[in-house]
């Protein structure tokens, strides 16, 4: 049959799979002991996933059921967790147009809406925000965005963007200010945003394309940054104005030491036979301690600090010398849907392709804080809650993020084209927040959510540790991750990315299209006087990213309709086997993966 099934590993111990006759998983063991077991439905779906109550961990089953309502044939119709019930419609053509989620008994609505060439023109969020796409031509290049919010007029978020024939794009407009140009060399690689502008950014490259420089003018040289890189292609030097950090590995990728402004100040330990960090020595130094799994579950330094992992290895509380800090909840989706810490509970929503767009409040429900995206970028933040904070509106507030090459946020303007909120970064993504910042801003790395209870960014299917650059537990998805389960993008965290914790992606320095800052954002008022960086460069392909859902649901349709054809030639076996191939590679698609090999080629009779 060819299932796996037994993994062994010194970092995340022995997992083992059972199966039935026809090839559909079962249960499965991990190094705990722990037993989850499955039940499929006729056609080989999973319809449950039943986890044991483990000591202190409580059973629980996530559920998901099939083909109901209008139009739901063939597609998950509702998904049943620990946080609540999500209930999945589409329209006539099969495409996902409505989430209806209750999340700790609150209950919210997100809907989209499609053009006539099958693009998403309009998104409606729960407070019934709804943030509009205008585009040009053929409808595939973007040439706006903006959101309307109850009775207030429309807010331009982005608008005029002009684009090259490969997609990048050359000119914009922010809502908030006035116009800025990008330019590309022949390789198709940024070398200049905001050409002649207070914000103007000049790139440079090495010659296998990985940045070299970021500079500003004269007036801005807070924003300059140099990078260089080990014969491997790792990170070795990160600078920028007051700190610059060193770093070297050994030949599994283990850092080995962090030099900070010529010193040593941090040196790493494994233990043996292993890619577990045992220890970092520093002033108070710090060892960590691992569950069979590989999951880390001690960190002491000074104090204790406690991790706590569900059936499904993800965190689900973190306390400190016996003092709760923080505890999480995940939906069926793998995406976390509350948490709680300092007394405070929140909630999370995500749109269609993954995006936190929504947070609420865990006690009554009421949105906090929306997020617009455009395919994986970032664009503003509205904050409901904010009130006469800003200028000239008091019901909310849309702050517009500006983020550098990769998508981290470094700069937020207001209405006025007044700085908000900045971060610098070191190489791993320690973010350093100017102390005038007046709003709050949670999103680092793409992906990444910051954790102000741990330090720790959550980032989908794992958390990160941007102290150490590596990863809390072993990567879900194996060898397939790389050669070491814990480092993060292949230890070249300035042009790699890794959107869900399980797969690393490299950005290449023509990826992006919506590149540049506000030319007019008070960089030398309350913010900028100090850290200071580089204005925003929000990375997106027009088409690309905004198509992404819909090429990984059309090659799904095609990989589907091969199982289908071999399951009558073959069987249900050679279907099943077939089916959960087309499966994984939808979600690597979604993910960004590239999948234009077929699906793996099989015998002839």
């Amino acid at each position: 049959m060819g299932n796996l099934i037994g993994v062994g590993s010194a970092d995340s111990g022995t997992t083992t799979y059972g199966y039935r006759a026809e090839g559909t998983l079962v249960w499965r063991i991990d190094a705990r002991g722990i037993r989850t077991d499955y039940t499929s439905d006729l056609l080989y779906r999973i319809k449950e996933a039943s986890y044991p109550a483990v000591g202190d961990l409580g059973a629980y089953t996530v559920s998901y059921t099939y083909d109901q309502r209008a139009n739901g044939k063939g597609h998950p119709t509702t998904v049943t967790d620990p946080s609540g019930t999500t209930l999945l419609n589409y329209d006539a053509r099969g495409r996902l147009k409505e989430k209806k989620s209750t999340v700790s008994g609150f209950q919210f609505t997100l809907s989209r809406t499609f053009s006539p060439a099958g693009r998403v023109n309009q998104l409606t969020y729960p407070s019934g925000r709804t943030v509009t796409y205008s585009r040009a031509g053929c409808g595939c290049k973007l040439t706006g965005v903006s959101t309307t919010y109850g009775a207030e007029s429309a807010t331009t978020i982005l608008e005029n963007l002009t684009y090259q024939p490969f997609g990048q794009a050359t000119g914009m407009g922010w809502g908030n200010a006035g116009s800025v140009v990008s330019e590309y060399d022949l390789n198709g690689r940024l070398t200049a945003a905001n050409r002649g502008a207070s914000m103007q950014r000049d790139f440079t490259y090495y010659p296998n394309g990985q940045l070299h420089t970021i500079a500003g003018t004269a007036s801005t040289p807070w924003v300059n940054r140099v990078y260089a890189y080990d014969t491997l292609d790792r990170l070795s030097l990160a600078e920028r104005p007051q700190l610059t950090k060193a770093y070297d590995f050994d030949s599994a990728e283990n850092q080995l030491h962090t030099i900070v402004d010529a010193s040593v100040s941090e040196t790493y330990a494994y233990a043996a036979g292993t890619n577990r960090l045992s220890a970092v020595a520093t002033a108070q130094g710090k060892t960590f301690d691992y569950d069979a799994n590989g999951n880390t579950i001690l960190i002491a330094s000074g104090t204790n600090r406690v991790f706590t992992y569900n059936q499904e290895n993800r965190l689900i509380g973190v306390s400190e010398d016996g003092n709760p800090l923080g505890t999480y909840v995940y939906n069926g989706f793998a995406q976390r849907a509350a948490k709680t810490a300092g007394g405070v509970a929140t909630l999370y929503l995500y749109d269609f392709s993954g995006n936190l767009v929504c947070e609420a409040e865990g006690t009554g429900g009421g949105i906090q804080k929306e997020y617009i995206h455009h395919g994986r970028s970032r664009l503003a933040m509205a904050d409901p809650g904010a009130g006469a904070v800003c200028s000239g509106n008091t019901k909310v507030c849309v702050y517009f993020t500006h983020n550098d090459l990769l998508g981290t946020p470094e700069l937020m303007t207001d209405s006025t084209n007044t700085a908000v909120w900045e971060a610098a970064y070191d190489g791993f993504g320690e973010a350093t927040i100017h102390p005038a910042s007046t709003v709050v801003n949670n999103f680092r790395f793409p992906g990444q959510y910051y954790d102000a209870e741990t330090g720790l960014h959550y980032n989908r299917h794992r958390y990160y540790d941007p102290k150490t650059g590596r990863y809390m537990t072993p990567d879900p998805i194996g060898l397939a991750g790389g050669i070491n389960p814990y480092v993060y993008t292949e230890n070249d965290p300035i042009n790699k990315i890794d959107l869900a914790g399980e797969n690393t992606i490299a950005i290449g320095a023509g990826a992006g299209s919506f590149i540049g800052g506000p030319p007019g954002a008070v960089i030398g008022a309350a913010i900028g006087a100090g850290i200071g960086v580089a204005a925003g460069y929000a990375i997106s392909e027009p088409c690309k990213e905004d198509d992404l859902e819909r090429k990984c649901e059309e090659n799904l349709t095609r990989d589907l309709a091969t199982c289908s054809a071999l399951g009558k030639r073959d069987g249900k076996t050679a279907y099943a086997i077939c089916e959960r191939q087309a499966y994984a590679r939808y979600a690597r698609c979604l993910q960004g993966s590239d999948i234009t090999p077929p699906l793996p080629p099989w015998g002839t009779k």
